[in-house]
């Protein structure tokens, strides 16, 4: 009988001690769990505000490219009536010196970053596209210099402040073209308005108002 109670008493102790081991570890899972319904809720919240930063990134994209476009469309609508201005009184200015030989054009690129000006010279005797800064031969880079000046001025200051300062503008070009050079400088002024200063050794280029400082020295 005495076995019997020791061993009733040393079950109940076994039962109580598996109880307890029971509960605590449902305790830590309820713990665990608690921290995994805390960590789903800042999930969720993190997701939550970056669907919200997404979607404005998304439509700042799409309203930063819409305004890229429109941009460029204006752009391209200002930059015709550029190359209509500069390129059409350069080619103009070259025309009335070598005839027919060359025209002058404003090409533009177009890049996702932006826009760039490429000047061309175009002799069309054989549709050669040349570099103006590197065409050589009869002072072509002279006239083109002053027709990009002339053009800069007209479109940059008021008609009774378009005063052109030139020292020695035109001592390129050859001679077979310098009477040209003297009346397509008389155009110009009456045509935009510009007075013309010239430094000048040239006997051909001394029109207007003239004053010989030889002379005078």
């Amino acid at each position: 009988m005495h076995k019997k109670r020791k061993r009733i008493g040393r079950d109940f102790t076994d039962r109580r001690e598996r109880i307890e081991r029971l509960r605590g570890q449902i305790r830590r899972y309820r713990e665990k769990l608690s921290r995994n319904v805390a960590a789903k809720e800042i999930a969720d919240h993190d997701v939550k505000a970056y669907t919200e930063k997404l979607k404005a990134s998304e439509v700042g994209e799409r309203l930063h490219a819409e305004a890229f476009q429109l941009s460029q469309a204006v752009g391209k609508e200002i930059q015709g009536g550029v190359h209509q201005s500069i390129g059409g009184l350069v080619t103009k200015c070259l025309q009335s010196i070598y005839g027919d030989r060359y025209k002058f054009q404003i090409d533009w690129v177009y890049r996702k970053t932006g826009t760039d000006c490429r000047l061309l010279l175009i002799d069309t005797r054989c549709q050669e596209v040349l570099d103006p800064l590197k065409a050589t031969g009869g002072g072509v880079v002279d006239v083109i210099a002053i027709a990009l000046r002339a053009t800069a001025l007209v479109l940059s200051y008021p008609k009774k402040r378009r005063l052109l300062i030139l020292d020695e503008p035109f001592k390129f070009v050859s001679e077979e073209y310098r009477e040209a050079i003297a009346q397509l400088i008389l155009d110009l002024s009456n045509e935009l308005g510009v007075q013309f200063v010239i430094v000048t050794h040239l006997p051909q280029l001394m029109i207007g108002y003239t004053i010989d400082l030889e002379k005078i020295s």
